[in-house]
């Protein structure tokens, strides 16, 4: 995901990339994913299967 955001923008600006380009590029897909997956654990969680942590600390 990440070198594909890198290479999408490397490609179109002409083949050029500065290094702090690349940073933000990272970080921000980093953050993207991280709301992501933290939303989808959420809903999973608490709408999808609200007994599943409860099912998962009396297995243990």
């Amino acid at each position: 995901m990440i070198s594909y955001g890198i290479y999408t923008f490397k490609k179109s600006s002409s083949g050029y990339l500065k290094f702090a380009d690349a940073v933000k590029i990272v970080i921000d897909i980093g953050i993207i994913t991280s709301i992501s997956v933290y939303a989808w654990d959420l809903i999973v969680a608490y709408i999808l299967d609200p007994d599943l942590i409860d099912n998962h600390t009396n297995n243990l």
